[in-house]
């Protein structure tokens, strides 16, 4: 449960500073994780 976590927030980090939209980080996100 933990593992996941700590990717998404790595991935939430790394297209934080690039991306200003919510919706564009979740979906960058799914597609990085998938």
């Amino acid at each position: 449960m933990s593992k996941p976590l700590l990717t998404t927030e790595r991935v939430y980090i790394g297209l934080g500073s690039n991306l200003a939209d919510p919706a564009e980080q979740l979906r960058s996100a799914l597609k990085a994780l998938a």
